[in-house]
């Protein structure tokens, strides 16, 4: 299983960390989706078919603009 750790300053509540979560895991492959909002920070884990790129363009596109990752 893969792992990405994405930071999005667009993340302030448990509102937008429910929004991240339920686009992540709309993303076919993505098995668990853990956001931090104190750190902007979200994890995820997932294996093929979803990529990284599939998991930034899913933030992206739900308003959360991805500033960095690792």
């Amino acid at each position: 299983m893969n792992a990405i750790k994405l930071k999005s300053e667009d993340i302030h509540c448990q509102a937008c960390a429910a929004s991240v979560t339920r686009a992540l895991t709309a993303v076919a492959g993505v098995a668990n989706v853990s956001v931090d909002v104190d750190n902007q920070t979200v994890v995820v884990h997932f294996d093929e078919p979803a990529t990284e790129e599939s998991i930034k363009t899913a933030m992206d596109d739900a308003g959360f603009a991805v500033a960095s990752s690792n």
